[in-house]
């Protein structure tokens, strides 16, 4: 199948100070002409409240669309597909006590709309879950369609930053989310979206104790995403959709070291990379295995190292 159609999405956006406040007003417009409705309008407002000079309220608030992906628009829906629709407001306070330290903590509500609800699947949606078993389940979304589906996510992320300086040659990077995800389908019932991690951190670090050398580590932990069971056939429980065992809290350490040659035209950087220095392998959700009769989730490659050269002219 294929289809030709226009797609445009101008946007503009104007600032203003009035004494310790800053706002910013925007749009955009988006016009596509194979979706339900052509022309789509998505305001954004934001306002910065300055409190000191190392200190800040913000508060952000706007609408967002995205096209479903293409397969969907031309698969098996009898019906045109609305875009995705998310109505989000942030509310944020920023403190930078050192020139090269900020601190942001921001609190989050988003609302999603117009969904693509599986009709054959009534406890689903396709976005943000899509298809999980290409053997017993429909691919692709080439399913009948239609954009009732609906949820929320909200939460709390706190952000850290440290920004190199000659004076204290360490940067680094934080970041902590609390939050949750839900849904509802064509029946109407509210349950855990498949994106429904309850806790994400990140934690990045490095140090240049000269022009010459560069040693950093990456740290990441998050909570397991939800599953859903299977039944004694082999085939996925749609009726416990997202409510199986969640996948187990991962975590993993990345190190590296760079050393820099430098010459006259040109400079040779060598390094050493080692992802999951500890080897903690991240489990995937359960696939069946007709051989055993039994659910098996597989594992990712655990201990990785690496080396690498590169030249700067």
């Amino acid at each position: 199948t294929s289809f030709s159609a226009v797609k445009n999405s101008p946007d503009a956006s104007v600032t203003m100070g009035l004494g310790v406040f800053k706002f910013t007003l925007g749009g955009r417009m988006d016009y596509f002409g194979f979706t339900d409705g052509n022309l789509f309008l998505s305001p954004r407002f934001s306002a910065v409240y300055v409190l000191n000079p190392v200190s800040s309220l913000v508060f952000s608030a706007g609408r967002y669309y995205q096209s479903p992906s293409y397969v969907w628009l031309v698969g098996g829906s009898e019906t045109k597909l609305k875009p995705f629709r998310a109505d989000q407001i942030v509310f944020g306070y920023e403190h930078t006590p050192l020139e090269d330290v900020k601190v942001q903590i921001e609190g989050f509500y988003k609302w999603y709309s117009d969904y693509p609800a599986r009709q054959y699947r009534p406890q689903a949606v396709l976005a943000p879950s899509g298809f999980d078993d290409l053997t017993y389940d429909i691919p692709y979304g080439l399913e009948p369609l239609e954009s009732t589906g609906k949820g929320y996510s909200r939460g709390v992320e706190l952000f850290i930053q440290k920004k190199f300086t000659n004076s204290f040659p360490i940067y680094g990077l934080m970041t902590m989310t609390l939050s949750e995800v839900r849904f509802k389908s064509i029946d109407g019932v509210e349950r855990t979206g498949s994106f429904d991690q309850r806790f994400i951190m990140n934690l990045a670090l490095g140090w240049r104790p000269s022009e010459l050398w560069e040693l950093s580590c990456k740290f990441r932990l998050s909570t397991g995403l939800p599953t859903t069971p299977f039944t004694s056939e082999g085939k996925l429980d749609f009726g416990r959709y997202n409510e199986g065992e969640r996948l187990p809290t991962y975590h993993s350490l990345d190190v590296r070291a760079d050393k820099r040659w430098n010459f006259d035209d040109f400079a040779l950087v060598t390094y050493i990379d080692i992802q999951n220095i500890y080897g903690n392998k991240y489990k995937s959700a359960p696939k069946w295995d007709s051989r055993t009769g039994a659910a098996k989730q597989s594992e990712s490659i655990g201990f990785l190292p690496s080396i690498g050269v590169s030249f700067e002219f």
